[in-house]
Order: structure tokens, then C-alpha cells, then sequence
């Protein structure tokens, strides 16, 4: 409405939101203590399929530590060697070292012919979208 407003297509004030104050979002920070970390390794070394993408998923966001939608949407060609090259972050194109741990996950993660994600949905061979279900409950099993 706003811009409809701004090309004159509706008079001014048309949008009923248009009183109502934007909520200030503050930057959110949380490192994870070594005890917590513990106890999530526990519980993905215990957990077993039917979720193996979830699984790597959360590895994935634990041992890179980007946005869960940067792990949805990581692709193999991103991956160079022991490096990954993430090019669409909302800041700027980052590159990424890749440790072990990382490189174990990427080693066994199933790579869905003619899908180029690495974090896939296996029954349908698209992109990861159910992730917060596994995390919130991953996370109230850990106590965080």
C-alpha cells in the first residue's frame, strides 16, 4: 500500500497499518557453553534415522555456524575442496575452511542424483524445508 500510495494509485493514509510502529529487533547472540555442546553430541550420536538430513542439517549449522537458510540452501558446487563458498549471505560472500568434522558430515551425507542441494528431503529428493521441529526437539531433550 505504501508504494501504491507513493505512485498516487490510492490517497494517502489508505493503509490501516500505517500508524502502527515497527517492532525494533535487537541483534540476538548465544554461544553455546562446552557442557551444552556435549550434551547435543550425545544426542545426535544416540539419534538415528528417519531423519539422516535433519541430522546433518543440525550438524551442518553447529560446525559452520550460519543461518539455518544458508545450511536449506547449501549447494555442492559451493563446496572447493576443504572449503565451502557461501555467495548470497545477507551481509557479503563469505568463504569457509571447512574442519573434520565438517568434511565427515559432507562425506556421508546422500547426494540425490539430479538435485544439486546438500541438505535434502530423501523422500522426495527436494529442498530441506522441516527443520525446526527436529531443532526444537533437539533442544528441549538437551535443556537449552
Amino acid at each position: 500500500m505504501h508504494l501504491a500510495e507513493g505512485w498516487g494509485l490510492c490517497p494517502d493514509r489508505t493503509n490501516s497499518s500505517h500508524d502502527i510502529q515497527k517492532y525494533k529487533e535487537r541483534k540476538r547472540e548465544y554461544l553455546l557453553t562446552t557442557e551444552e555442546l556435549a550434551r547435543i553430541g550425545k544426542v545426535l550420536d544416540e539419534e538415528e534415522p528417519p531423519a539422516p538430513a535433519a541430522l546433518s542439517a543440525i550438524r551442518l549449522l553447529l560446525y559452520i555456524g550460519v543461518r539455518l537458510s544458508e545450511i536449506q540452501a547449501l549447494y555442492w558446487e559451493h563446496l572447493w575442496g576443504e572449503r565451502i563458498q557461501l555467495p548470497d549471505l545477507k551481509t557479503s560472500a563469505i568463504t569457509i575452511s571447512l574442519n573434520g568434522s565438517v568434511l565427515k558430515v559432507l562425506a556421508v551425507a546422500n547426494r540425490v542424483e539430479g538435485n544439486p542441494l546438500i541438505v535434502t528431503d530423501t523422500s522426495e529428493g527436494l529442498r530441506l524445508t522441516d527443520l525446526q521441529k527436529p531443532l526444537r526437539r533437539g533442544c528441549k531433550v538437551v535443556r537449552l
